[in-house]
């Protein structure tokens, strides 16, 4: 197999250890956990917590649907909170050391 032509007048690319996004914008990967969970959470309430109601309706209190709605809220926070410690630099440092963290190991 022959090696590709490569023009010295093309800048290569280099590896270097670069900061991952996470790290560098922080709060874009909570607010981007958010919509995901939010998203994750709609289709739980539409699909899911009406299939639970009509299955178990009778054995459960009237109230049922919205303390579920409340828990998935938390579950919101509690993933948003949880992003935005992971994107510290020295907890991303730690989590790369133990191959989990947002750069390749």
């Amino acid at each position: 197999m022959s090696s590709p032509i490569v023009n010295p007048a093309t800048p290569v690319a280099t590896t270097t250890a670069t900061v991952p996004s996470q790290v560098q914008f922080p709060w874009k990967a909570t607010l981007r956990t958010i919509i995901a969970m939010i998203v994750s959470c709609v289709v739980v309430l539409i699909l899911i917590i009406p299939v639970g109601l009509d299955t178990f309706g009778p054995y459960m209190s009237a109230d049922v649907q919205g303390k579920a709605t409340w828990i998935l809220g938390v579950l919101v926070t509690i993933a948003a909170f949880f992003t935005r410690i992971m994107a510290i630099p020295q907890v991303n440092a730690l989590l790369t050391k133990l191959g989990l963290g947002a750069t390749k190991p």
